[in-house]
């Protein structure tokens, strides 16, 4: 089992509502607050729950089969892909890149009124840092109450620009996905990977009737869920960044371990970051971020 360093544990002693647990073979950092409840992993830094109070229904989805620890993707919540989104050139590399499935530090942990706010950091030594082509300094901050906001920074510490993609791969838990509308792409340009990657515009509001992969380099920073089922609308809105990934696996889920049927209709990705065209190449020195924001508009 992965567990928190004594350091982790200083750093959270005597944050009211914040305490750290091992269950389902990792570390989770729990948050109880008047504002809501959440959990995040200490395995990518990756926030597995958030329901604020008043909601009925968790704002993420989990897998129901989900496992912590061991250094093996989580299915669920919101991972982070970084350094790279998708598959790597090489195909010995790990899909998404490797900061989701390393043990990450905590860095700070305060609470002000009923929001907490935490800061991870990617290890220098995690592992997989063997694959990026430099070096870096990597920190994750979320805060969490009535709203959940991230922003993953990333500062090129070595001596030649960097060439990144990554994303917060956020799972938005909804009532069916075949009967949400998504809106706020209107007359944006993506690449459809159900159809070998071919560039189509969205025309209107989005719905999800099939499998979905679609990949907006350059997107508007809003996206409304409009769920009829759960009888709420979530707001998503990339607070720095370019792209916007809609993903949701429809048939092609019967090959995934991790999200036994039904379970692939009860959510839907809407991802914040900087993929495709959008990469970033980083200064020596540059810090560069990308960060969402996600509200229960009711």
């Amino acid at each position: 089992m992965d567990t928190a360093s004594s350091a982790d544990m200083r750093v959270v002693a005597g944050v009211d509502g914040v305490s750290i647990a091992e269950r389902d073979g990792g570390t989770v950092i729990d948050i109880a607050t008047r504002a809501g409840h959440a959990a995040i992993a200490l395995q990518g830094a990756q926030v597995l729950h958030w329901q604020p109070a008043g909601q009925t229904h968790d704002v993420l989805w989990m897998s129901p089969v989900a496992r912590l620890g061991g250094g093996k993707a989580i299915r669920g919540g919101v991972p982070i892909c970084w350094p790279w989104f998708g598959p790597h050139a090489d195909p010995g590399k790990p899909q998404h890149g490797y900061a989701r499935n390393c043990m990450w530090s905590i860095v700070e942990a305060r609470r002000t009124g009923d929001d907490v706010h935490m800061v991870f950091a990617l290890p220098a030594d995690a592992p997989g840092h063997e694959h990026l082509p430099g070096s870096a300094q990597v920190r994750f901050q979320v805060a969490i109450g009535n709203a959940l906001a991230m922003q993953l920074e990333t500062k090129n510490t070595g001596a030649a620009p960097l060439t990144i993609t990554q994303a917060l791969h956020t799972y938005v838990r909804v009532g069916d996905v075949a009967r949400i509308a998504i809106d706020g792409l209107d007359g944006a340009t993506y690449r459809d990977n159900t159809d070998n990657g071919r560039a189509k515009e969205q025309l209107g509001a989005m719905t999800i009737p099939r499998e979905t992969v679609a990949l907006f380099d350059e997107a508007s920073a809003k996206s409304n869920l409009t769920d009829p089922v759960l009888a709420r609308r979530i707001l998503v809105t990339r607070t720095a960044g370019r792209s916007t990934v809609v993903w949701n696996p429809g048939a092609s889920a019967a090959g995934m371990g991790d999200v036994p049927p039904p379970s692939q209709t009860e959510f839907v990705c809407i991802e914040s970051g900087n993929i495709g065209q959008a990469a970033e190449h980083v200064a020596p020195g540059a810090t560069i971020k990308i960060g969402q924001r996600l509200e229960v508009m009711g």
